[in-house]
């Protein structure tokens, strides 16, 4: 027997969705994904998918599926598509529209996973002084997050401590290993940073996944080598102005 769902439920798992990853939901991420309910329960439950999305207050992208040669992507000026996406009254290209590309438009919403992860980028990007960020609005496909002339490629994760007392950062199966991730490791409540490792590629502390690290004594001591003094990038998270940022400009604080 399927499950029974209420509207308040399916229209607040959408927006979940969205402060979770920063992106708001295609039928892909929903089908495919067993924490969320089926495309086809929305599309049961409010007579389409793009329904429910406006229910919860999200803008739908409407697609021309012909292209007549001389259209360009207003984001990143790529002509070479078969469909165009209308957002925010911008015609942008299938990968613009796909992923967390609302930084690009200035609207990130900050307490998002991908608002602290673009926050904390960039107090990496002000402490290190010597990187180039790639994801910039006219080259933001890149694998990797910054490139440091000391540290080379960079990924920078972030993770808040869970309730189960661990930090866990991330790794795409897809993604280019860069030669270093840098791990910001936060309180519970994303308020402090706490902890801050460099941890080259490489290294035999990185599992499948991602990296884990436990708030235990034993764990803690194991990643020391690759730890460094968290004050200095904490004293930029607490005096940063995310309005200053272009990620943000366009956000209500």
């Amino acid at each position: 027997m399927s499950k029974k769902y209420d509207d308040e439920f399916l229209l607040n798992e959408l927006k979940r969705f969205y402060n979770e990853t920063g992106k708001v939901p295609i039928k892909y991420d929903f089908d495919h994904n067993t924490m969320f309910p089926s495309s086809i329960t929305y599309s049961n439950h409010f007579g389409s998918w793009n329904n429910g999305l406006q229910l919860a207050g999200f803008d739908v992208n409407h697609i021309k599926l012909k292209s007549t040669g001389n259209e360009y992507c207003e984001i990143c000026g790529s002509k070479n598509t078969l469909q165009w996406y209308y957002t925010n009254n911008l015609r942008i290209c299938n990968k613009c529209s796909r992923g967390s590309r609302n930084y690009l438009h200035g609207i990130l919403d900050p307490s998002c996973t991908s608002g602290i992860g673009v926050i904390t980028e960039h107090v990496v990007y002000e402490i290190l002084g010597d990187c180039k960020k790639c994801n910039t609005k006219d080259h933001f496909l890149s694998p990797y997050d910054l490139i440091s002339d000391k540290y080379g490629t960079i990924n920078v994760k972030s993770s808040k401590l869970y309730k189960d007392g661990r930090w866990g950062f991330c790794k795409p199966k897809n993604q280019t290993i860069p030669n270093y991730y840098i791990c910001i490791g936060f309180d519970e409540n994303k308020v402090e940073i706490q902890h801050v490792w460099i941890i080259p590629s490489d290294s035999k502390l990185i599992i499948k996944n991602g990296i884990c690290i436990t708030n235990s004594t034993k764990c803690l001591e194991k990643f020391k080598q690759y730890e460094l003094n968290p004050e200095p990038y904490d004293n930029v998270y607490q005096n940063l102005d995310i309005t200053t940022l272009p990620e943000f400009v366009n956000v209500v604080i």
